[in-house]
């Protein structure tokens, strides 16, 4: 009797084995990821490409975890790597971020579609139906090819904002830039399974907009509790052509009892400040001072590439409660280009029980006078945007300086038609200065030297007066 209860219950163990196999568990803990990419601008290898994953995890809904993960580089191979790191986000402590890095050389130019997948999306989406069994799926488009050559994607400045209030505006910038200068198109759309298709069942927050040009989502009132899944595009472009694309996909939680923090600019009557917060400054000598106070908050911070540049922007904080700060905009010639620089200042409340609240406060700033053309553009969710082409850097056409060949190889010329001598300065990514070279009076010549390495350069000509004549931009190969 006691061997036949025994083989009873080992039929039962192996029956229930076979079950949890055939319908696997989900950890359900995947709130978020990004996907960037970069190419090797050593020349070593131009086809070799670097990837950054991030994965935001939700570890107060489930233990489960990515120690590792896959990338599919769309070539028809895969890479897998080992987690490199591992924070906490500040504003929610139950959330971490994960960060890993892949390299992947490809064997020809073309168009590749770089994805992530795992199975492990959250769950419980107001605005998606049945998201306990939709993967969680993100990719980017990688475009090798003269137009695009040593392209890096558009980088992430900061993290996603996890909360807002019900029933308040919700104000949220994704906060990219690109390292290149070129322009950048932002769009709202459906999140993605397996195979990059959209999910049929997601539906757009409603009242929700995205600025195209800035990257501001606005979200006009929340009216229901818990969780809404977002995602956005950004598409690159340079001289008009498409030569990437990544994507975010993030959650955004409604709270009950919280108020969203308000970002307000004190001084905001002294600035060349317009209603939709573009900053024109045409002045390179004369620092300017932005006050930004964040009421409802415990903490304000910025986001923006200006604060990778030396000097640029430094900031002194003049009030703790509420909090806030006053920031210092030290112009400089290298920055005068046609697109804006986008600063994104962040107000964090008081933690409650059931989340933090943020919000955004997005300023577009010009190095260049004010245009008939620089208005806000803002899509509804779903539409297309057009594409972003560049404008001239310079003011007036025709162009006084002709730069050519561009992209460059062993050489590049610079014509000049003002009868005047000026002079042409040359920088890095980095904002170094690594050229500096008197112009002749109608056309000088330039060799490459062995220090001007692949990549995207930034140029600045000045007159005799040192005056800036024109600002552009050298692609070398």
């Amino acid at each position: 009797m006691k061997i036949f209860l025994t083989f009873r219950f080992w039929l039962l163990s192996c029956f229930l084995g076979l079950i949890f196999l055939s319908n696997p568990v989900r950890a359900s803990h995947l709130v978020g990821g990004e996907l960037t990419f970069h190419a090797d601008t050593t020349n070593i290898s131009p086809l070799r490409y670097f990837f950054k994953l991030v994965l935001y995890q939700d570890f107060g809904n489930s233990n489960a975890d990515n120690p590792t993960a896959t990338l599919n580089f769309g070539d028809g191979t895969t890479g897998v790597v080992d987690r490199n790191s591992r924070t906490i986000l500040a504003a929610n402590k139950n959330i971490y971020r994960s960060v890993y890095y892949f390299q992947h050389d490809y064997s020809t130019s073309g168009n590749f579609i770089v994805s992530f997948t795992d199975l492990n999306r959250g769950t419980a989406f107001l605005n998606v139906t049945g998201s306990e069994n939709i993967p969680f799926f993100i990719q980017a488009t990688v475009i090798i090819g003269l137009q695009a050559a040593a392209n890096p994607s558009p980088v992430f400045l900061a993290p996603f904002i996890l909360s807002t209030t019900i029933g308040q505006p919700f104000r949220h910038n994704v906060t990219a830039y690109d390292p290149d200068g070129d322009s950048l198109a932002y769009k709202l759309v459906p999140i993605l399974q397996d195979g990059g298709q959209a999910v049929a069942s997601y539906q757009f927050p409603e009242s929700t907009t995205i600025n195209n040009r800035t990257g501001e989502i606005l979200w006009q009132q929340p009216d229901k509790l818990g969780r809404y899944a977002y995602a956005v595009e950004i598409r690159e472009y340079r001289q008009g052509q498409l030569i990437g694309k990544v994507m975010r996909d993030f959650i955004v939680t409604t709270l009950a009892a919280a108020t969203n923090p308000s970002l307000q600019i004190r001084n905001r009557r002294e600035l060349p400040l317009n209603d939709q917060n573009q900053l024109f400054i045409t002045n390179t000598n004369v620092p300017l001072k932005i006050r930004v106070v964040a009421n409802n908050a415990v903490s304000l911070d910025a986001y923006s590439e200006l604060f990778r540049r030396s000097n640029i922007i430094t900031a002194f904080p003049t009030a703790d409660s509420p909090p806030e700060i006053e920031y210092t905009i030290r112009p400089e010639a290298i920055l005068r280009r046609s697109l804006p620089y986008i600063v994104t200042f962040r107000g964090t409340g008081a933690t409650t029980a059931t989340g933090t609240p943020q919000q955004d406060l997005t300023l577009a700033i010009y190095f260049r006078p004010e245009r008939a053309t620089d208005q806000e553009d803002t899509t509804e969710p779903g539409e297309q945007p057009p594409p972003v082409e560049p404008e001239p850097d310079n003011d007036t056409e025709p162009w006084v300086f002709k730069m050519y060949p561009n992209p460059v190889h062993a050489y590049f010329k610079v014509d000049n038609n003002t009868n005047s001598p000026a002079k042409l300065l040359l920088y890095n990514a980095s904002s170094q200065l690594v050229l500096m070279m008197p112009l002749n009076l109608q056309q000088t010549t330039i060799r490459r030297s062995r220090y001007l390495k692949p990549g995207i350069y930034f140029y600045v000509i000045l007159s005799e007066q040192d005056k800036i004549e024109q600002t552009g931009k050298l692609v070398f190969l």
